[in-house]
């Protein structure tokens, strides 16, 4: 009897505790809606209330944070910063910290107290994990900086401050308010006093990227050797996220080289904003400049096109990192293209399923969409010119395979083929492909493009282990040594994860500057080095051209044990 008693009573709590919850979450609700609507006497009400009341719940540092923030709709201050504190003090790992110091620092900039919103901006920025609030925090306490504090006022707060780890911060933003003030010479001795006491900071790094800005800017460097950066990095673009990554790679990269050597290499980056007339501008500028060597950029295939029509007149090499459209080479003799073309996928993949794999008899089967045609057309061309035999040719529309069709056509060739092009059009298609391959027992391999690697369901395609090969652009060992190493090294100066755009941009200009190294006479020597299949081994892949000027690299990727591996990082023979 008194074990059921006490079941009823658990039951009972429990079922108080639910609707408890419910009601904390709808006056929670009324709140923000009043809050939104600025009736600030209704929603600190309830905040408040919600905000005390024991014990904890889940919407207790929310309505503390919302609580202050309605006090400082109206203007108590004293109020609102002590709440703030509660929850910073009370509450260290919320996930509103970041927003309740951001909001402290307001409080104290409204009070016209503008080195403890600084202060708090610098907590922000060393205790964060958020990406987003520390590139604020960043911002705006430049500009608090600039327009408020002085050099003694950061001076004091170095030197006295108890928070060792905002002292990098400090000093950056010591140099940067003295270079402001046209403070030349101070501002670079504490750039390199910060660089000497803090080398794996991330103010550092931007210590160091000032540092050469200042050479580039001075005029007893006016010969320094320049780079060109033409990306899309206006913030409303689509494109801003991936080019912002290749900066990073590119500024990385750079950064290593001048800490490395003597005379130091900058950077001309310029926004080309996906606008004709801008690039237009950016050429104008571009040609006063007798130091500038080589252009990196664009990204997309159809401004790589804009480019080359605008800066026609121009001897520079130009190398975009990431364009893959055919014959862009075609149009400009200084242009390099670091990501291969589709013919050349195409035709390096002939290469390797013919010399590498053995292969002398091969099927088809390509989508009529997208570039599969052009990867199809150039596999067959070049594999039939090396001596091999296309024995089947069959097409489908993306998004309607005709199983049918494709299964009695590929079956009647199968004992006399010995491998299966198939190029895939949309990663869409994936699943029906797989069904169709399941369907006819697959037991030779199966070549392709990379969008295989998006392949789903690997658990269930046994019949693809081992048989499956593809090449790509790309490809990261997550388990190599010296990827990690070098994942590791990125992440502690940028504090940005290593990707793909990362890489791309990384390993373009890795390239570049060691062709400049002993190529600094002219472009047409630089361009003529290029020429000469120099071969720089990247991280996601390598690069060396040829007379034609597009990357002869490609990674080869096999399927194996549910995983992918790299296999050869293969160069097309030309």
């Amino acid at each position: 009897m008194l074990r059921k008693i006490i079941i009823s009573i658990i039951l009972y709590a429990f079922t108080i505790q639910a609707q408890s919850a419910d009601e904390i979450n709808k006056k929670f609700t009324d709140a923000v809606r009043d809050f939104q609507q600025k009736k600030w006497t209704e929603a600190l009400s309830t905040f408040s209330n919600l905000a005390d009341s024991q014990p904890v719940h889940s919407k207790t540092t929310l309505s503390i944070l919302f609580e202050a923030k309605t006090n400082l709709e109206l203007g108590n201050y004293s109020q609102a910063e002590k709440r703030l504190i509660k929850l910073v003090n009370d509450f260290p790992t919320s996930i509103y910290s970041d927003e309740a110091l951001l909001t402290l620092s307001k409080i104290f900039y409204l009070r016209q107290q503008y080195l403890e919103s600084y202060e708090k901006l610098c907590q922000i920025i060393i205790g964060s994990s958020d990406s987003a609030y520390i590139y604020n925090a960043r911002k705006i306490s430049e500009r608090l900086a600039f327009e408020y504090l002085n050099s003694d006022q950061l001076k004091t707060l170095h030197d006295t401050t108890k928070v060792t780890l905002s002292r990098p911060n400090i000093l950056l933003m010591l140099g940067k308010l003295l270079l402001h003030r046209k403070n030349v010479q101070a501002a670079k001795e504490y750039f390199r006093n910060l660089i000497n006491l803090y080398p794996q900071s991330y103010e550092a790094y931007s210590a160091n990227e000032l540092i050469n800005n200042i050479a580039i800017s001075t005029t007893s460097n006016a010969n320094a050797a320049l780079i060109g950066v033409l990306l899309p990095l206006a913030k409303n673009l689509p494109s801003y996220g991936t080019a912002s990554e290749i900066l990073e790679g590119i500024k990385y990269c750079l950064s290593e080289f001048n800490k490395e050597h003597y005379d130091k290499i900058g950077l001309l980056i310029r926004d080309t904003e996906l606008k004709t007339d801008k690039l237009v501008e950016i050429e104008t500028e571009f040609a006063e400049l007798n130091n500038l060597k080589c252009i990196v950029g664009p990204m997309y295939s159809a401004e790589v096109k804009d480019v080359l029509k605008i800066f026609s007149s121009t001897n520079l090499p130009i190398i975009s990192p990431t364009a893959t459209e055919d014959y862009l080479t075609n149009i400009s003799e200084n242009f390099f293209q670091a990501n291969p073309s589709f013919i050349y996928r195409g035709r390096l993949m002939a290469q390797y399923v013919y010399f590498v794999e053995n292969k002398r008899r091969i099927a088809i089967v390509n989508a009529i969409d997208g570039y599969s045609p052009i990867l199809s057309s150039s596999f067959s061309q070049e594999f039939e010119r090396l001596g091999g035999r296309i024995y089947q040719r069959e097409s489908y529309k993306s998004g309607k395979i005709n199983f049918k069709d494709l299964i009695a056509k590929l079956t009647s060739v199968f004992n006399q083929i010995d491998g299966l092009y198939f190029p895939l059009a949309d990663r869409t298609d994936i699943p029906a492909i797989l069904s169709l391959l399941s369907q006819i027992n697959l037991d030779i391999p199966v070549y392709g493009d990379q969008d295989w690697m998006n392949l789903l369901g690997f658990e269930s395609t046994p019949f693809l282990n081992n048989q499956l090969i593809f090449c790509s652009d790309y490809f990261i060992d997550f388990n190599d040594q010296e990827y990690q190493n070098f994942s590791k090294n990125f992440f502690s100066v940028t504090k940005k994860d290593v990707n793909r755009n990362v890489l791309y941009g990384y390993d373009v200009m890795k390239y570049l500057l060691n062709i400049l190294r002993n190529s600094f006479s002219g472009s047409e020597a630089i361009i003529q080095k290029m020429k000469n299949g120099y071969l720089s081994f990247g991280i996601h892949n390598n690069l060396c051209f040829d007379s034609n000027r597009i990357n002869l690299y490609l990674n080869i990727i096999r399927f194996t044990n549910g995983k992918f591996e790299l296999i050869d990082k293969y160069r097309l023979n030309n």
